[in-house]
């Protein structure tokens, strides 16, 4: 899908909600409108130093930078330039809003969750006649379907991160630091992908209770331990996400009865998962798994959550949480049991959800692997 038809779905969801415009400042929305790339992807972008927006109206499309930035891919993309002067802040962006806004602007959209309190106030002080509404959820109802380009990025992401897998699979040795595995999963990432979907996870042993861990320099792989990584490529800003855990020598009755718990929970998850059914429900598959197993206790995250220009986005299979799935959203399936002092097991795939049920877009292998050492 081109940036023109995403645009044109917004308009129409603009005017649905009784938008005149709509400025755009979450740096992942303005790249998925104008395919501008801010060089920072947080949240938000302070006003007194930005990278670049948008302004969406039913007619015309506007993207403002300041000098420092080259805006040619937002005129490829059908947006005219407007220049923030630099330096930058409240006064300047408004001044050029002020230029932009029209007799008919009575309400102007924006995005709440990406604007700083402080940016945001001296905003509306500067366009005090216009009603500034919020609408974040425009684009996060927008972005939560992927189209067809969007998703043959998620699968090279997701082929990036197997070949990062089986790179990282050889390197294996008794007697490397958590750190040097995670350095070597790093270097293949940044080589052969845009860089890293997030900070990678490795955690060798009791280590591996903490889902979201940091590899330690002065923590060495031994004969007996589990090995847990947790990783993803990057290919044109969309992200890959996996998890793996293999086993240092011969698994033993535990290590096998816990990861055969979770593989199992993950199988029955990808299984039945499909268009129609909630959030909750889709986590209720691989939560009610283990439950039968009276293993539950421990498995103290939700299923997975959707990933896409961002590692950490809607939907998210979770308890509580009712969206209703539909063909085209993406959501990592990744069950785990985590026991302090002994360590933790996740297994974690991608999957596009079809009308038919599900594409798993990961490849690498599942079965109990055991590194001989």
């Amino acid at each position: 899908m081109s940036t023109q038809t995403r645009v044109q779905r917004l308009r129409e969801s603009m005017k649905a909600a009784g938008l005149d415009a709509m400025f755009v400042s979450a740096p992942l929305n303005v790249y998925y409108l104008s395919d501008f790339r801010c060089r920072s992807w947080s949240l938000c972008q302070p006003l007194n130093d930005p990278e670049g927006f948008v302004v969406v109206e039913s007619d015309r499309l506007t993207f403002l930078c300041d000098d420092r930035y080259d805006p040619s891919a937002a005129r490829k993309a059908g947006f005219d330039h407007g220049r923030i002067a630099a330096p930058a802040g409240a006064a300047n962006i408004a001044a050029e809003l002020k230029r932009l806004c029209r007799p008919s602007w009575k309400a102007l959209g924006f995005e709440a969750a990406s604007l700083l309190h402080a940016d945001a106030v001296g905003l509306m002080e500067a366009l005090p006649d216009v009603r500034w509404k919020p609408a974040d959820e425009l684009l996060v109802r927008q972005r939560i379907i992927k189209d067809a380009a969007e998703l043959d990025l998620l699968r090279r992401a997701a082929r990036v991160t197997d070949e990062a897998y089986a790179h990282a699979v050889k390197t294996l040795r008794v007697g490397m630091s958590e750190a040097d595995l995670a350095g070597e999963i790093n270097h293949y990432l940044r080589t052969h992908s845009e860089g890293l979907a997030f900070d990678t996870i490795v955690a060798f042993g009791p280590a591996a209770a903490a889902p979201h861990y940091h590899p330690d320099p002065s923590h060495k792989l031994k004969k007996g331990d589990l090995v847990l990584m947790d990783f993803g490529g990057v290919v044109e800003g969309y992200h890959g996400d996996m998890t793996r855990v293999v086993f240092m020598g011969r698994a033993d009755a535990r290590q096998r009865e816990v990861y055969e718990a979770v593989l199992g929970a993950q199988e029955a998850c990808l299984k039945g998962l499909r268009a129609g059914m909630t959030e909750e429900a889709g986590d209720a598959l691989a939560r009610g798994y283990l439950e039968r197993k009276g293993m539950a206790d421990r498995f103290i995250h939700g299923t997975g959550h959707g990933v896409g220009l961002a590692i950490h986005e809607p939907p998210r299979l979770k308890t509580s949480f009712t969206t209703v799935l539909e063909p085209g959203m993406v959501v990592t399936v990744e069950p785990g049991l985590y026991y302090e002092g002994w360590g933790g097991v996740r297994i974690e795939d991608v999957a596009i959800i079809t009308k038919d049920g599900i594409e798993n877009i990961t490849r690498s292998p599942k079965q109990l692997t055991e590194i001989a050492c």
